[in-house]
């Protein structure tokens, strides 16, 4: 990859994806190969509620460090930060 292409997968929501399959693979299983893709990507990158948000009933920021894969379930690992004084 070049300094720019890096510099845009990390900056931005682009999405870049590269498949290579030999000669003899059969077309039903490069499309389940796609499929499984951008099923992955999108439970894992898309889903998330971005990165850091505000939420008002915790009075905390929020930011997501990744999202983990446990058991069928797609499980969040947050980091909280308290806003504000103690009241």
């Amino acid at each position: 990859k070049t300094c720019g292409e890096c510099c845009a997968e990390a900056c931005t929501d682009t999405d870049r994806f590269t498949l290579e399959f030999a000669a003899s693979v059969e077309p039903e299983t490069r499309g389940h190969a796609l499929a499984a893709l951008f099923l992955t990507d999108y439970m894992f990158f898309e889903r998330d509620n971005g990165m850091c948000h505000y939420d008002p009933a915790q009075k905390a920021c929020v930011i997501t460090c990744c999202l983990c894969f446990c058991y069928g379930c797609v499980c969040p690992c947050n980091l909280y930060l308290p806003l504000g004084g103690n009241s």
